[in-house]
């Protein structure tokens, strides 16, 4: 069903995103054709935990959502993740940010109700590492 529908809507777009649950290694080569994998956390304890028995070499990006550099929490496991990641994983940040729900309220995407917010920036930067990595 993912592949037939993938097909149908490229037709009608430039960008296509999938939020697939985990599946097993078996499985996951069967799902969707994709050009980049991004696993989405959090930084905090449970995240960590589940990182740490997922099979990382299935992603091409860590995708740490909601950051929030205030959190001494949040800012020691993006240090340890760096490290531990490092050679393995890139990591992109979108920091937390209340312009996500702001535009959300005002039903308007985020680039257009807040174009200098911090997370606009972020999503920015997601974009072009992931055409960047479409392209090579």
């Amino acid at each position: 069903t993912w592949a037939a529908r993938q097909v149908e809507l490229a037709e009608h777009f430039d960008w296509l995103l999938f939020d697939v649950p985990q599946l097993p290694a078996a499985a996951a080569g069967h799902c969707v054709e994709t050009d980049v994998r991004v696993l989405v956390a959090e930084a905090e304890m449970a995240s960590h935990l589940l990182l740490g028995r997922r099979a990382i070499e299935r992603y091409d990006l860590l995708l740490v959502n909601r950051y929030d550099p205030a959190s001494r929490l949040q800012s020691d496991l993006l240090m340890v993740w760096r490290d531990l990641f490092r050679d393995r994983l890139p990591l992109q940040v979108v920091h937390r940010d209340e312009a996500f729900l702001e535009a959300l309220a005002c039903k308007a995407p985020l680039g257009h109700y807040a174009p200098q917010s911090l997370a606009c920036r972020d999503v920015q930067s997601l974009a072009v590492r992931c055409l960047t990595r479409r392209q090579s």
